[in-house]
């Protein structure tokens, strides 16, 4: 555990760029392995992320896709081709730019654009999916049976992205902070024994805990740059190679400031405390 009220390890969130006495705190003052400073960084850091996720979303789907979806008509078949509950010239635009997605032509005698019009294109018969360099035909008579099983119920696809968009922050924290969790401290486990081999190197008289905790503080400015990543929607290449020489910088830079004498308790890295003498009579 860490003791939390003295040491104050928050400070390790920016002292971690630049400060040796948060490297000198991890080993003199922390406790055990540093693992409650890192649940409760992750959290943080996925809780911004959550925000972030949320707000982008939400966005999206009450500026783009709801505005889409609340547009779109009813279908059904009849006599093996496809009625709608809108004019028989309707169309389906994007919310932000105007342009047309979905064209539905439902006259007896549908007129297909020209060739360089791309988007989707419905008939009574059939719906012609166009790309740049490529057409898809999907006609109805082939697929009868699976058409009338399948038609959208678009009232529900509202509820499925109001769902979406009210619990996608919540996702974000409930599966990416428990699991980067495990993650990371299977990595500060790691580096832990990597801080060893630098000790003895440095001739320095630390115990595993002790390099463990320092790994967890050293492994900071690496989380905060990967956060800063996905808020601002930028990627540093080979990333992964990237904050693992970070890691290892700071882990050396750890292990370099801190010296530990002999006094120290091996089994832990921190002060004996001093006995105190029972004065009442």
């Amino acid at each position: 555990m860490i003791n939390l009220g003295k040491a104050h390890a928050w400070k390790a969130i920016y002292q971690s760029w630049y400060s040796k006495a948060i490297y000198r705190d991890a080993v003199h003052r922390w406790r055990g392995l540093g693992f409650r400073f890192l649940f409760a960084e992750l959290f943080v850091m996925w809780l911004i992320t959550a925000i972030h996720v949320h707000a982008v979303s939400a966005q999206f789907i009450d500026g783009y896709l709801l505005p889409m979806v609340d547009d779109m008509p009813k279908m059904a078949f009849k006599d093996g081709k496809l009625l709608i509950d809108k004019p028989d010239h309707y169309q389906i635009k994007d919310p932000k730019t105007g342009k047309v997605i979905v064209n539905f032509d439902m006259s007896d005698k549908p007129v297909l654009p020209s060739v360089p019009e791309k988007g989707i294109f419905v008939e009574p018969s059939r719906i012609v999916f166009r790309g740049k360099d490529k057409e898809d035909v999907y006609e109805f008579s082939e697929h009868s049976s699976e058409m009338k099983a399948s038609l959208p119920d678009w009232n529900f696809g509202s509820k499925v992205l109001q769902i979406v968009k009210n619990g996608a922050g919540v996702a974000v924290v409930g599966v990416f902070w428990l699991s980067s969790f495990v993650f990371c401290a299977f990595q500060v486990v790691i580096l832990g024994l990597v801080g060893k081999a630098m000790a003895i190197i440095a001739k320095r008289r630390l115990t595993y805990p002790q390099l463990v905790r320092i790994a967890v503080v050293a492994m900071t400015p690496s989380l905060i740059i990967d956060t800063c990543q996905k808020l601002f929607c930028f990627g540093i290449p080979v990333w992964s190679l990237v904050s693992g020489i970070i890691t290892l910088i700071y882990l050396a830079y750890g292990v370099k400031v801190n010296t530990v004498g002999f006094e120290w308790s091996l089994s832990q890295g921190i002060p004996e405390e001093p006995l105190v003498k029972n004065l009442t009579p």
